[in-house]
């Protein structure tokens, strides 16, 4: 096995590197680089040629087996390689692994497809399976017994090729419980062992039958060399690669003197990436360097952007939108505001009420407390009208029913449901009663939200509920959700792009600590239907099934929703280009870094600008090329 650290970072000709911070207006492009190698193995290119073609090697035919060659590529054209970009983060990630303890960072989640790469991707279009370390694939009649033909151009960083062997060492780390990963081990020991055909041809089957399964494991297991991790326990990978990078076969690198612990880290353009000539590849994977610079106070982030020091930030707040980020070098067309509309999942935001205890277990109960949510208030007075009302549990997907009721704010709705459930008496201090007890439920929260919250309070009391807000930390609130040890509380979960309706609505884990079933859903039709999901391998019929989920867990009223963004927010210094599309349909803000590039002659003029205290002309702001959902 290699040694890690010493053999990893033996070659890095760079021919210029200047790491050099002043305190001009455009810092960031005095970072100057060149890409980098860390090849130490000079394998030639193509297939071994002992491995005859029927086993994937030289002359492989692929008949019988599925590929795709007209899939969409949504990189500019016109963009160059070159050039950097930095960005901000707001801790320092806890380790640098993909996989193991700690590993599922912001940053972490960021950068990993940049280092490591899938067997199979998705076409940023329309999701179909493209091309990527496999050429070829196959699914076996029974639906759980998946083949996969591996490319054997396919080369790790270090020089090494990419074989079936490489697939199976990853597959047992991830199952290794003493990596402390429940959820991979989980996920993972869902399939039998893989077995290595030849070294291009892999075959790996699934336990049960569901579709997700050929997807998780063609799009979801990120590899890893062997040569690093086959004969190390889980207790050895975590403690040895908690920063020291492993070389994946992605475009990019890490380089040990590019990390600064708590400060910065940077990563760096391989110049001799596998697919540079790839088709998937046009126009994406540009920079030739990329640093997150720690940025832990959001003021300090913005003005640090306004001076030059960071480049780019994702925005999450309306209020930050709307209120800090103006003035002169957004109006003067230094600074570029885009708000870039697509189909990335808005998740689910609102109230989690209690099914399972009074006085929620009581349908008109939930109704009321519905009712009583007035979003188009706090939409508009608080948010800018920056956001769109839920009134689904897949809002803005091609999932969403849009049959569901709309639920708006109405004092006179909810007073007729809180009737209908026998709260009809006030008492002298004008709170409901009934039974000798008052109508009073507690909610606890995090800083920030009692903004709204407490418009809310007012609105309840004004019917005769008294609502007791309780300030907690945000470890606090998901200790009480996980355990089911509240009445009502807030819930904010990010979606995917596939959702997963056994998480949410199965009977069985309403009761069960720790699952996303916070209400306490339970209903034979939708166990069905989740099961139904599971084996349906047509996704226009899993669309409409979900479909149905979404109108039965809807009509239970168990969430008070919330709001969503159909676009993503982001604010950059005028010296980049991108496509027309801004991001990829499904994709978050992150895509960025992929998909963008340093445009030498914006930013030649962005200096003449600042120079002279010129003024650029300022971009619209919007980018609807996906629509608006």
């Amino acid at each position: 096995m290699r040694s890690g650290k010493l053999k990893l970072f033996v070659f890095f000709p760079i021919t210029a590197v200047l790491l050099f911070f002043g305190c001009g207006k455009n810092n960031s492009d005095l970072i100057e680089t060149n890409p980098v190698t860390i090849r130490i193995y000079d394998s030639k290119p193509g297939a071994d040629p002992s491995v005859p073609a029927e086993l994937g090697g030289n002359g492989f035919r692929g008949d019988g087996w599925s590929t795709n060659l007209n899939y969409n590529t949504i990189g500019d054209e016109n963009a160059v390689k070159g050039g950097s970009i930095t960005t901000s983060v707001r801790e320092f990630p806890l380790t640098l692994r993909n996989y193991g303890k700690d590993a599922n960072t912001s940053l972490n989640t960021i950068v990993e497809s940049m280092f490591y790469e899938t067997l199979l991707n998705l076409d940023p279009v329309n999701n179909n399976y493209t091309p990527y370390l496999a050429t070829h694939w196959q699914i076996l009649e029974d639906g759980k017994t998946f083949r996969f033909r591996l490319n054997p151009n396919v080369r790790f960083a270090d020089g090494k090729p990419v074989t079936a062997e490489d697939v199976i060492a990853t597959w047992k780390l991830v199952t290794n419980p003493e990596i402390l990963s429940p959820y991979l081990n989980a996920l993972y020991s869902s399939y039998e062992m893989p077995v290595a055909e030849s070294k291009y041809i892999l075959k790996v089957k699934a336990k049960n039958l569901d579709w997700r399964y050929f997807l998780y494991f063609a799009c979801g297991l990120r590899i890893l060399p062997a040569h690093y991790i086959g004969n190390i326990s889980g207790e050895e990978y975590l403690e040895k690669y908690k920063f020291d990078f492993i070389p994946g076969s992605g475009p990019y690198v890490i380089l040990s003197n590019d990390i600064s612990k708590e400060n910065y880290i940077t990563i760096r353009r391989r110049n001799d990436y596998w697919a540079e000539n790839e088709k998937f590849n046009a126009g994406s994977n540009n920079f030739d360097l990329i640093r997150f610079e720690v940025v832990r106070d959001e003021n300090l982030e913005i003005e640090k952007l306004k001076k030059g020091e960071i480049d780019i930030l994702p925005v999450f707040r309306s209020s930050v939108w709307t209120e800090k980020l103006d003035g002169e070098p957004v109006n003067k067309g230094y600074l570029v505001k885009k708000k870039i509309y697509n189909q990335y999942s808005g998740g689910l935001s609102g109230l989690a009420l209690n099914m399972r205890v009074s006085p929620f277990n009581d349908i008109n109960i939930r109704k009321a407390f519905a009712f009583s949510y007035n979003r188009e208030l706090f939409n508009e007075k608080l948010f800018f009208n920056s956001y769109k009302l839920i009134h689904s549990f897949f809002p803005g997907t091609e999932y969403q029913n849009f049959n569901n009721p709309k639920i708006n704010f109405s004092l006179d709705s909810a007073k007729k449901y809180l009737s209908l459930a026998g709260w009809t008496e006030k008492n002298e201090e004008g709170f409901l009663e009934k039974d000798g007890k008052i109508f009073e439920v507690e909610l606890p929260f995090t800083a920030g939200m009692d903004r709204y919250l407490t418009v809310y309070q007012e609105d309840l009391k004004r019917l005769g509920i008294k609502l007791i807000l309780k300030e907690v930390n945000a470890g606090l609130l998901e200790q009480l959700l996980n355990e089911r040890n509240f009445t009502v509380a807030p819930v904010s979960l990010s979606g995917t792009q596939i959702p997963n309706p056994e998480a949410f609505f199965l009977s069985s884990l309403a009761d069960e600590k720790n699952t996303l079933n916070y209400p306490g859903i339970k209903d034979n039709k939708l166990d069905e239907l989740c099961g139904k999901f599971n084996v349906v391998f047509d996704g226009n019929e899993r669309i409409k099934i979900l479909k149905q989920i979404d109108s039965i867990a809807y009509s239970y009223y168990p969430f008070v929703f919330g709001w969503y963004a159909s676009y993503q927010r982001i604010c950059f210094r005028n010296k980049f280009g991108f496509p027309e599309c801004g991001l990829p349909r499904f994709g978050n803000y992150y895509s960025f870094f992929t998909l963008w590039y340093f445009d030498p002659q914006k930013n030649l003029i962005l200096n003449n600008a600042l120079n002279s205290d010129a003024d650029l002309q300022v971009e619209t702001v919007d980018v609807k090329y996906w629509g608006d959902r």
